[in-house]
């Protein structure tokens, strides 16, 4: 069952519960408003059934209208410890290694809950990931949805719902959407990707210095043919050829052969 006694902890923000054996229904809360600072929840992998936990989503105030204009950024834990946690993003197990205080996620997915989703997610406008994937729900998506302006990814997948995604989510790309992104790679499931996000690596500045080695190397190349044979490149290319053939003549497969 799921451990509602969990709600009872007021400063509670991340709650990660994925891949063990709960099941059942999620029930109604006992708590006049649970889970007011949870930002992050992952339920995913289990055997939770029943409706959507209803009551719990509509009351993630930490979910909603976050200025992050006027928060200072940092990373969850502190200078002895940091939390991570892994993510399943279009399809993908993304591991963070660190935790921003501003990211907010609800990964619901690979459970059995059935019935429609929910309008009140629909007012989780700061929500950045939600994964509904692999159930049984059905009805539509809501048009409440379109209030979600900080959406980056939404798995619905491997469901039984119908008719059309809201308009405004329409700017979402890569998998399980049929919308190509133009600039990312778009991940195929069950790739697993390991990403630190402050570990400075980029694949642009790889894309860069290959362009730029691209260029030198083009422009040296002509720089050779229109100045004819430099006479430093004959030479290295005479002294090899000449190596060569004085390694061929010491050759002892050459001092065997017969001649007839």
């Amino acid at each position: 069952m799921f451990p509602d006694w969990l709600e009872t902890l007021p400063e509670l923000q991340v709650l990660i519960l994925r891949s063990n054996r709960f099941h059942g229904h999620i029930g109604f809360s006992k708590t006049k408003s649970p889970f007011m600072s949870l930002r992050i929840i992952d339920l995913a992998h289990n055997d939770f059934e029943g409706d959507l936990p209803e009551m719990y989503l509509r009351s993630l105030k930490a979910v909603m209208n976050i200025d992050e204009g006027n928060m200072t950024s940092e990373y969850m834990g502190d200078y002895y410890y940091q939390d991570s946690m892994m993510v399943t993003i279009k399809g993908s197990e993304i591991k963070f290694e660190k935790i921003l205080n501003t990211f907010t996620t609800i990964g619901l997915s690979c459970n059995k809950f059935q019935g429609e989703i929910p309008e009140c997610i629909g007012n989780l406008n700061s929500l950045r990931g939600l994964n509904l994937s692999h159930n049984y729900l059905t009805g539509h998506i809501p048009l409440s949805f379109r209030n979600l302006n900080m959406l980056e990814s939404f798995d619905h997948s491997s469901n039984k719902l119908s008719g059309r995604m809201p308009q405004e989510l329409t700017r979402l790309c890569g998998f399980p959407l049929s919308k190509r992104c133009i600039t990312d790679e778009v991940l195929e499931p069950s790739q697993e990707i390991e990403a630190e996000f402050e570990s400075g690596f980029d694949w642009k500045i790889i894309l860069m210095g290959y362009g730029c080695g691209l260029v030198i190397g083009f422009s040296l190349g002509c720089l050779i043919f229109l100045s004819g044979k430099p006479e430093w490149l004959v030479w290295i290319i005479d002294e090899n050829i000449h190596k060569k053939i004085m390694r061929y003549k010491r050759s002892p497969h050459r001092r065997g052969v017969r001649r007839s």
